[in-house]
């Protein structure tokens, strides 16, 4: 009996926008150049599978990416606003 290999999982509009947005935040946070963000970005629309988004952020701190997000940090600071306005 062989074991059963894993099926390319395809990848969605959504997918490839997250992959995207993260390429857009390393390009803004200065780690990719602009020719490298424009090729992967490319890359990001016509890939077909999740594997292929996957590699074009692997070399890419995400979760750094993640922690210095403008817009993250605006909407902390609008739920802390939030916050102190309630009370």
């Amino acid at each position: 009996m062989t074991a059963p290999t894993a099926q390319p999982v395809r990848a969605g509009d959504r997918e490839r926008e997250k992959t995207a947005d993260q390429l857009g935040q390393a390009m803004a946070q200065g780690y990719l150049a602009m020719d490298e963000y424009e090729t992967r970005l490319q890359a990001a629309f016509g890939a077909h599978t999740t594997a292929e988004l996957r590699l074009l952020v692997a070399d890419l701190p995400l979760a750094q990416l993640r922690r210095n997000d403008p817009r993250r940090r605006e909407a902390r600071r609008a739920a802390a606003r939030r916050s102190v306005q309630i009370h």
